[in-house]
């Protein structure tokens, strides 16, 4: 015999289900929120380990020893990444190189809409050569920029070795890993049947 629930026991069941769903995924945004410090840089280092994955199996396959296995990988990704970072590098020098050109094309259409409103471009002119510089420039806040700057390149170094240590710990960790995984789920369908 089956027990009917009234058709408010229903509501207040579906809401409370509602409530708790929506209470559990705040809370999963703020543990997420709270621990994107550590968590970020480990999703990081397992998506690089899982783009090694082809040259750990090349390894394996000539029986390479596991520490020089992971040094290689390691040096590999090194080189990757030196080499996003030159590419970078090289992208913001030319655009730096390119800015008093860029500077021209501005000046230009500023003429081209003070020619649109029926401006002389003496006037225009007179007022670019006018503007002193060193006046609108703050040094504070040349500083605060400069700050802000060395604190990113810290958490960036700060973030790069947390990265590179799961990843060692990844790399290291893997055949065991595997191995404790299969023994896990060989032991369970034993015990099951």
């Amino acid at each position: 015999m089956k027990s009917k629930l009234p058709p408010s026991a229903g509501t207040t069941l579906s809401l409370m289900t509602f409530f708790a769903g929506g209470l559990f995924v705040i809370a999963c945004g703020f543990i997420l929120q709270t621990l994107s410090g550590i968590l970020i840089p480990f999703f990081v280092a397992l998506f690089l380990a899982y783009l090694a994955e082809p040259l750990q199996k090349l390894l394996i396959r000539f029986r390479f020893p596991t520490g020089l296995r992971v040094l290689l990988v390691l040096l590999s990704t090194a080189l990757i990444l030196y080499l996003v970072g030159q590419l970078v590098y090289n992208s913001v020098n030319a655009l730096t190189a390119n800015l008093p050109r860029y500077q021209m094309r501005i000046q230009g259409m500023l003429f081209d809409v003070a020619d649109a409103l029926s401006i002389p471009p003496s006037v225009i002119q007179e007022q670019l050569t006018e503007i002193q510089w060193a006046d609108h420039i703050n040094a504070g806040a040349i500083a605060q920029i400069l700050g802000q700057g060395l604190g990113n390149f810290v958490e960036f170094l700060t973030n790069l070795f947390l990265v590179l240590l799961y990843l060692v710990y990844l790399l290291f960790e893997r055949e065991s890993f595997i191995r404790r995984l299969e023994n896990s789920f060989s032991h369970r369908s034993g015990a099951s049947r």
